[in-house]
């Protein structure tokens, strides 16, 4: 197992929707774990939350997954980015279903309900499967308001450091 940490970086923008208040909710976390399975083309969405003490919670989900490519390109070109979607189509490849994630955004939603995290993707096309753990620094919502503030218009493909 490859335990080397690589840093992830958002762009400018991704701040400026934290700051909005877009993502900060264990509530908004959980829909966009559902809206990435919808994405995904899954049938079937598990949640679990370690009721009754709430010390865990995943999400499993019986769509087509994603390669470790597309991760990597994910995390590495910056999340919030415009290079989530590589493909033309507006639907995905086997349910049609219309798109609703565009940037990548979601996954930071999970930074509501931990500071880590961990994902298994089994790759259905390919038939590769990854684990990765995600590590979130602890931004305090001043630090997050002041990035923000600090963008400047037309640098919303900035890259700055949002975890490992």
């Amino acid at each position: 197992m490859n335990e080397s940490w690589q840093p992830i970086y958002l762009s400018a923008k991704v701040f400026g929707h934290l700051s909005l208040g877009l993502y900060r909710t264990p509530a908004g976390a959980i829909k966009e774990l559902i809206l990435n399975s919808f994405d995904a083309d899954a049938r079937v969405v598990k949640l679990h939350t370690g009721f009754p003490t709430f010390d865990m919670f995943s999400c499993e989900d019986n769509g087509t997954g994603m390669s470790q490519g597309e991760f990597q390109r994910l995390m590495n070109h910056g999340i919030g980015s415009s290079y989530k979607r590589t493909s033309p189509s507006l639907v995905t490849d086997n349910l049609q279903r219309p798109y609703i994630g565009r940037l990548g955004l979601g996954i930071l939603s999970l930074a509501q309900i931990c500071s880590r995290f961990e994902i298994i993707s089994h790759h259905k096309e390919s038939g590769t499967a990854f684990r990765a753990m995600i590590k979130f620094p602890p931004y305090m919502q001043e630090e997050m308001d002041k990035i923000a503030k600090q963008a400047k218009p037309g640098d919303d493909e900035e890259k700055i450091h949002g975890g490992e």
